[in-house]
């Protein structure tokens, strides 16, 4: 017996075209990491995660993504 994975490709997972056209096609895997302290406020870490996303979205192909489209 085999078993075959079958995974969507990451931009049908998820609505992208808000970041912008991809300069490199669609993306299988999509990836980012953010630490934070426990007692950092909601505010904070919002603006954290959305550096953070911005960052990602650059580094697979989204070129036009700003902190303000998510």
């Amino acid at each position: 017996m085999s078993y075959t994975s079958h995974r969507l490709p990451a931009d049908q997972l998820a609505h992208l075209g808000s970041l912008g056209p991809n300069d490199n096609g669609p993306r299988p895997k999509l990836a980012v990491t953010i630490t934070a302290a426990p007692a950092m406020d909601r505010a904070e870490r919002q603006r954290l995660l959305r550096e953070a996303l911005v960052h990602m979205a650059h580094a697979f192909g989204y070129v036009d993504a700003e902190p303000d489209m998510l």
